[in-house]
């Protein structure tokens, strides 16, 4: 390794250490923004609900998903697919809905067609070996962030 090699990688692990200013308490997942530690802090070692739909009062642990929750109680659905003039709530929605039209929700392992396209990514995860999420207390790995964030609010 060169000193010019040697001295960017010094640099480069300086800037991460630097990135990481502020650390979870519990894991010592870390961040250059305290306000992350604090959501990440939130979504993953606690049960703590502070945000609540102001027309049903389901709480969230995000402010952000409380924002996502109320369009289900919108009756305007501004969003129209196309090719079938079915009418969504949010482009997310539609966008899933035309990956139908385009043919893009038939899974190519085990033929099973699903609703949307984001479903037939979460579907694909079940043939891999890949467990990409693990839990920082016990161990135990996940191949989804969401079985991850369900298991430490039931076990830690």
């Amino acid at each position: 390794m060169s000193l010019t090699d040697s001295f960017v990688r010094d640099w480069q692990l300086s800037k991460v250490a630097d990135d990481k200013k502020y650390q979870c308490s519990v894991c010592h997942w870390g961040s250059k923004y305290k306000h992350c530690v604090v959501r990440h802090e939130r979504t993953f070692h606690t049960s703590d609900r502070p945000f609540t739909c102001p027309v049903c009062s389901k709480a969230f642990k995000q402010s952000y998903d409380v924002v996502k929750h109320m369009t289900k109680h919108s009756a305007a659905k501004n969003h129209v697919c196309g090719t079938c003039n079915k009418a969504f709530r949010d482009r997310t929605k539609l966008r899933d809905h035309a990956a139908v039209h385009r043919g893009e929700t038939l899974c190519e392992v085990c033929y099973t067609n699903v609703s949307c396209y984001s479903s037939l990514v979460r579907h694909m995860m079940i043939h891999t070996d890949e467990y990409e999420h693990s839990c920082t207390v016990c161990g135990a790995e996940f191949r989804r962030r969401s079985q991850l964030e369900n298991h430490m609010l039931k076990h830690h």
